[in-house]
């Protein structure tokens, strides 16, 4: 870190809905085969039940993975991924993806609004089709959209969401992400950032609730009262 750089500390609050993104180091694939990606599910599976981490969503990509998930605790969500992206480093290393560190340092995180949680599942499970590697989000074997989509059950996944019948047709709604776009934009900055995604009036609620300020703030010198 350079010097007199402050890194923001984490805004995670127990019971509510985050969106957790960590990336590989210097962008190298580390999930490159089917084994691989079975043995990254089996940790996040044990991990996030033994910390008590709820997952929602997720979607796993050669060079990063993405959540959407409620921490029992402030101290869930990282101790869940912390676990998880350790073991995994060990299974790397022996199998000799890479000889040192697998990924960058910390995880990126936000608190999402209830209003805008439905979007964050929606952008993390179509990202495969997005991307083009699937022409349906579902077709992809690494996320939770087929689940949802109900062609396969999920051990991973929380059995509390979704709620029956706010979805009908899931495949149907996973293709219509395009359309929230400038949404995801805002969610990967916010995740990147630390603040939260939501309403003013969301966002001065969590401030209330945890007594720090959690909207971005200008930068530069304080002006003297």
């Amino acid at each position: 870190m350079m010097h007199g750089m402050v890194r923001r500390a984490r805004t995670i609050i127990s019971g509510f809905v985050h969106h957790i993104a960590h990336y590989s180091m210097d962008g190298r694939d580390v999930l490159t085969n089917t084994d691989d990606f079975k043995t990254y599910l089996d940790y996040l599976e044990k991990f996030s039940k033994k910390q008590g981490l709820s997952l929602w969503a997720y979607c796993l990509l050669p060079d990063h993975i993405r959540l959407v998930a409620v921490p029992r605790d402030a101290g869930t969500l990282a101790a869940a991924v912390r676990d998880t992206h350790a073991a995994y480093a060990g299974y790397a290393n022996w199998r000799g993806l890479t000889s040192g560190r697998v990924w960058k340092n910390r995880f990126s995180s936000c608190v999402v609004d209830d209003m805008f949680v439905w979007s964050a599942v929606r952008l993390v499970e179509s990202l495969p089709a997005r991307l083009g590697l699937v022409k349906k989000a579902e077709k992809y074997p690494w996320s939770s959209a087929a689940p949802h989509c109900g062609l396969r059950q999920d051990p991973v996944l929380t059995t509390s969401f979704p709620p029956p019948g706010v979805i009908e047709n899931w495949s149907a709604w996973l293709a219509g992400a395009e359309s929230e776009s400038a949404l995801e934009k805002r969610l990967l900055l916010n995740t990147r950032t630390g603040h939260p995604f939501g309403s003013m009036v969301f966002i001065e609620d969590l401030e209330r609730q945890t007594g720090r300020i959690l909207r971005p703030q200008k930068r530069g010198p304080k002006p003297r009262a």
